[in-house]
């Protein structure tokens, strides 16, 4: 006859299990935060590169017009004051690019950060449950012998 759980086993059952449960939801929102932010920071890569090549692309065109156009001073003086202009323009997205990029290389070590101060969290709370199913074994094996004991003393009694 086996003996019955004791409320401190299911007790410790259910802690061990509502721990597991914690934990595999904290690391299951911590992927999903580091795969969106991993995917922000590709994007904003891709945009930086993507600027990149407009500006070098404006250089070299501003670059290929002064060298094969044979315009007045006036004329001159209009064509600089625009590439002076888009210049500017593609050097302020290019800066608010890298601000963003920096920006986003900063999140990604805040959540990398986060992720392993939980899966700090996680190792500790598996050595607790370590300790509960320990614990819980202790505790069945002082149930069985007590149980042991009890046939013992059952035996003992019907005996005399």
């Amino acid at each position: 006859m086996a003996p019955s759980r004791g409320p401190l086993e299911e007790a410790m059952k259910a802690k061990l299990r509502q721990m597991q449960a914690a934990r595999d939801l904290d690391l299951s929102q911590l992927q999903d935060q580091l795969a969106a932010n991993v995917a922000k920071v590709q994007q904003h890569e891709e945009d930086l590169v993507a600027t990149q090549a407009r500006l070098q692309s404006s250089i070299l065109e501003v670059a290929e017009l002064r060298t094969s156009a044979f315009v007045s001073e006036e004329g001159l003086a209009e064509l600089r004051a625009t590439s002076e202009q888009q210049s500017s323009t593609l050097r302020t997205r290019l800066e608010q690019a890298y601000a963003a990029k920096a920006q986003l290389e900063t999140e990604l070590v805040e959540v990398q950060r986060s992720a392993e101060t939980e899966a700090k969290a996680s190792r500790v709370r598996l050595e607790e449950q370590k300790t509960c199913r320990a614990e819980l074994a202790q505790a069945q094996s002082a149930a069985n012998a007590l149980h042991s004991r009890c046939s013992d003393f059952q035996e003992e009694a019907l005996g005399s």
